[in-house]
């Protein structure tokens, strides 16, 4: 796979307020950069243009293999610790930047993702209050909520009458399994799309009456990466309730929560009225506009990473 560059633009300038004075902060921002495409490569590109939308630009940047970090020039500008990178999904990576934002999208509820290169970035961004809290009191590094902003720019038409009746996609991870052999088993005309991206994807969410989502492991925070596109889509949405209640209290006002002891009843319900259905399209194309217009978090934290390259830029005294 070779790696695809979008835009040629490479520095930034914040400007912020305080009440002691204005200042005016230059850095070499290069480039986002992220493994896993079929999962990443949506965050990526909105973020890129979120960013874009304070000024800031950048490349976003598929890193295909660890080749592409030993051979130049990326290799040299990921030494340079004047040129600042975000970094995507980090555990794929086998070499980091010398100085880097960690855009951080795993459950840090499974210990597998707490990955050996959070005590180095410059400050996280993290998607969940748990991860946030978590990040700061038990890790004691900088962090600071971020939502995950996505690419999706055609207008979304609800509709509740589409070829599909209820789909899930992604993974069939052993968690998932036995919730969905319990869907169908109790009659939910569940349709399964595993391994599927993009466009295909795109087609197989728009023909869906319902979307449902399921988590992949225990104690998880809500795939926000993965509800934010269904939002912008239009589409009604049945999850899982999550292990953070203030992105759940977010979400709610988009999504239909329901154990998974009450999914089956839930699903019957909203197949069985079309107008329900259609609120909660309703509702959902609002909340996902609502998120991906709140450019606040992104404010904050820039402003953190701006803080945060200006202690190192000052010599101590």
């Amino acid at each position: 796979m070779s790696a695809r560059r979008i835009s040629v633009n490479c520095y930034a300038y914040f400007s912020t307020e305080s009440c002691i004075s204005q200042t005016l902060l230059f850095f070499a921002f290069k480039q986002i950069v992220y493994r896993a495409a079929h999962v990443f490569e949506e965050t990526a590109l909105g973020l890129q243009r979120a960013m874009a939308r304070f000024g800031v630009h950048g490349d976003a940047h598929l890193l295909a293999d660890d080749q592409e970090l030993i051979d130049q020039p990326l290799a040299a500008e990921f030494q340079d610790p004047t040129h600042l990178f975000v970094v995507i999904c980090d555990h794929y990576f086998a070499l980091m930047p010398h100085t880097y934002i960690l855009l951080q999208l795993e459950q840090l509820a499974a210990f597998q993702y707490l990955q050996k290169h959070l005590p180095d970035a410059l400050v996280i961004w993290e998607f969940s209050s748990f991860g946030l809290s978590f990040l700061r009191h038990v890790l004691h590094m900088p962090a600071s909520y971020m939502p995950a902003y996505t690419n999706f720019e055609k207008p979304a038409e609800a509709t509740s009458d589409g070829s599909i009746a209820v789909l899930f996609f992604g993974w069939i991870h052993l968690r998932r399994l036995p919730v969905l052999q319990a869907l169908l088993n109790a009659g939910v005309p569940l349709t399964i799309k595993e391994l599927v991206y993009g466009s295909e994807l795109d087609e197989a969410v728009r023909e869906a009456q319902i979307v449902v989502n399921i988590h992949r492991v225990d104690s998880a925070s809500l795939e926000v990466h993965r509800l934010n596109r269904l939002l912008l889509q239009g589409k009604c949405i049945v999850s899982e309730p999550s292990s953070d209640p203030i992105l759940d209290a977010i979400y709610s006002r988009g999504v239909v929560f329901a154990h998974v002891g009450d999914i089956v009843e839930v699903l019957h319900e909203l197949l069985a009225d079309p107008g329900q259905r259609r609120i909660w399209e309703v509702n959902a194309l609002r909340l996902g506009n609502d998120l991906q217009d709140n450019l606040s978090p992104l404010k904050q934290g820039l402003m953190l990473a701006i803080d945060a390259l200006s202690q190192i830029a000052t010599p101590a005294t």
